[in-house]
């Protein structure tokens, strides 16, 4: 449901940009009991718009550090596979009881998501659900899910097929730094 709320969003020309826990929602309605909600679209970004359409600057670093994407952290052009990288960080956490990136600062842990290989998830966790992680965390947006609804059919095929991995779902590698190791 987080998925298709996700896709909704991205139809409209909405990037939701911090995307974590605490922004789904668990409800009760009459219609279905376990009913999910996306909440909190205060950094959302409109994409495609005009520059009075844009909610924030661009070059700057929105969100919560666990949880954003490597394009995030560095301030560049984001768009909505952006909000698939944090799925991937929340499922690690659901498997592991551990985000994939910790660290005792911010900038610590903004730099583990460009440039720290994702730590290897645990052979417990089926093969499907791994390399499905493994893609949404990818580094390069263009290597992860190309949308909200391709997540979503990878997710269903990875809880079909768990003993399968699924294409593109190898770990993914940290971009070298040109500086040297860094902090963490």
């Amino acid at each position: 449901q987080v998925l298709q709320g996700l896709a909704a969003a991205h139809e409209a020309g909405m990037v939701h940009r911090d995307l974590k826990p605490e922004n789904v929602m668990l409800v009760k309605t009459a219609w279905e009991p376990d009913h999910v909600k996306v909440l909190d679209f205060g950094l959302a970004k409109i994409v495609g718009g005009s520059e009075a359409m844009k909610l924030s600057r661009t070059n700057t670093a929105y969100g919560t550090v666990h949880y954003m994407a490597p394009e995030q952290v560095v301030g560049a052009k984001v768009d909505a596979r952006a909000d698939l990288c944090p799925i991937g960080v929340m499922l690690y956490h659901i498997y592991t009881g551990y985000r994939p990136f910790d660290a005792e600062s911010a900038p610590i842990v903004m730099f583990q998501h460009v440039h720290r290989d994702v730590p290897e998830l645990p052979d417990s966790v089926p093969v499907g659900i791994r390399s499905f992680i493994y893609k949404a965390l990818r580094k390069r947006p263009s290597e992860r899910f190309g949308s909200a609804m391709e997540m979503l059919e990878a997710l269903d095929l990875a809880m079909a097929q768990p003993d399968q991995e699924i294409p593109g779902g190898e770990r993914p590698k940290g971009i070298p730094n040109p500086q040297g190791p860094g902090p963490g």
